[in-house]
Order: structure tokens, then C-alpha cells, then sequence
């Protein structure tokens, strides 16, 4: 079963005490039930019991790093304000040679990762509904049929 490593920004997505607000946590975990009917799936987020600042800078680091190398396919939720943290881990798997799926809700990607996307480096993918996009991304990695 392929990995995927979901690339979600939050820390703009807390309450004063860090806990990830209740709106976005439902939009994330909209999303991964339906993309583990394919997938092995890994968020940092639920990993950190959706509570920010759970574990130290480094540590999240370390885990992140560690999951995006045993990872086959990087998907980060992208918004429109810009999430470094999410930029940093996209840039890591290009690195590692991972697929990079960038999602969007119809927001305009940022000029860099506009460029990765013009240079077909990475995919950007606008999707539908939150529990339509585990089916958006099985399509996009189903093998592709041979030309005649």
C-alpha cells in the first residue's frame, strides 16, 4: 500500500491554549478516512493529537522528515496564506524524489509553487469537496493507459 504524507498547515488554525480549532480539524479529518481506504496516510497534525506545539520544534522536525522519506507521495493542503512549515516539507520530498500533489480549493497557487507546477515538477490538483479528493488523487496514480 502506497504512503501518503499530508502536508497540513495549522499553526494559523489554533485557539489560544494550541489546540487546532474544531472547523479545520473537521476539514482535515474530512479528508483522511476517505484517502485510507487507499492509503497509508500520515498527518502531523493527528500524529500531534491536534494540539500545536505537542512535541518540540526539533522533534516535529525529526518525525516530519522521517515520515516524508518512508513516504511515496507528499499532498499538501495548501490556503492562501502561505504556511512556511508546508513549503519546507514540500522542497524536502522534491529533494528525496517523492511525487508532490499540491491542493487547493481554487485558490491561486504562490509564485514558487506556480512555478513547480508550470515546470510540471509537482501536480496541483483543485479539488471538489474535502471527501472527494482521496478519489481525485487515486485517479490521478492510476497507471496511465498506453497510447496506440
Amino acid at each position: 500500500m502506497k504512503k501518503i504524507f499530508l502536508a497540513t498547515s495549522f499553526s494559523g488554525q489554533v485557539d489560544a491554549e494550541g489546540k487546532i480549532l474544531p472547523g479545520y480539524k473537521k476539514f482535515v479529518n474530512d479528508i483522511i478516512p476517505a484517502l485510507r481506504e487507499e492509503y497509508e496516510v500520515f498527518c502531523a497534525a493527528e500524529y500531534e493529537g491536534w494540539q500545536y506545539y505537542h512535541s518540540t520544534a526539533e522533534a516535529g522536525v525529526e518525525k516530519d522528515v522521517e515520515e516524508i522519506d518512508k513516504a511515496d507521495i507528499l499532498l499538501a493542503l495548501l490556503h492562501e496564506k502561505i504556511s512556511g512549515g508546508i513549503h519546507i516539507e514540500i522542497g524536502y520530498a522534491l529533494g528525496r524524489g517523492k511525487e508532490v500533489i499540491l491542493v487547493t480549493d481554487g485558490n491561486k497557487l504562490s509564485y514558487f509553487t506556480g512555478g513547480l507546477a508550470d515546470l510540471h515538477k509537482v501536480t496541483h490538483l483543485e479539488y471538489r469537496n474535502p471527501k472527494a479528493l482521496a478519489e481525485q488523487v487515486k485517479q490521478l496514480d492510476s497507471p496511465k493507459p498506453a497510447s496506440a
